[in-house]
């Protein structure tokens, strides 16, 4: 409620119907709070109903494997993934970062990822017998 208030001080002019006007503000900011709250329940919801991220010990990716993977990509391609994933910059920050495209940025991201996948995606060169 004290936001209302704060909001009314910073009008230009004052209302004709304060209370009014008040009233439609932090009735306004109720439905909005509420509105909200709906969608990260929901979030939530779905994020903790899905399976997990991995489904035992053995799938997990270390971060030696990663580091690895990631040293063998296009230095350019590494670079867009580690800055996006890790350093949260935007495919326009990268951009700037690389000197490159808004267009380019994200194609090597994609490219990236995908030598990604199909690098850890690929079948075991030993694999165990099976009786």
């Amino acid at each position: 409620m004290r936001e209302a208030f704060l909001s009314l001080a910073r009008q230009s002019a004052v209302p004709d119907q304060v209370a009014a006007w008040l009233h439609r503000v932090v009735r306004n900011a109720a439905i909005s709070a509420a509105r909200s709250r709906h969608r990260r329940l929901k979030r939530e919801a779905r994020a903790s109903s899905g399976e997990a991220w991995f489904s035992s010990v053995d799938d997990q990716l270390d971060a030696q494997s990663a580091t690895r993977l990631l040293a063998e990509l296009e230095l350019d391609c590494g670079e867009v993934i580690v800055a996006r994933l890790w350093g949260g910059l935007t495919f326009d920050q990268i951009a700037r970062l690389q000197g490159c495209s808004l267009t380019t940025a994200h194609r090597r991201y994609h490219h990236g990822l995908a030598q990604l996948h199909e690098r850890l995606e690929r079948p075991c060169s030993t694999p165990t017998k099976t009786k």
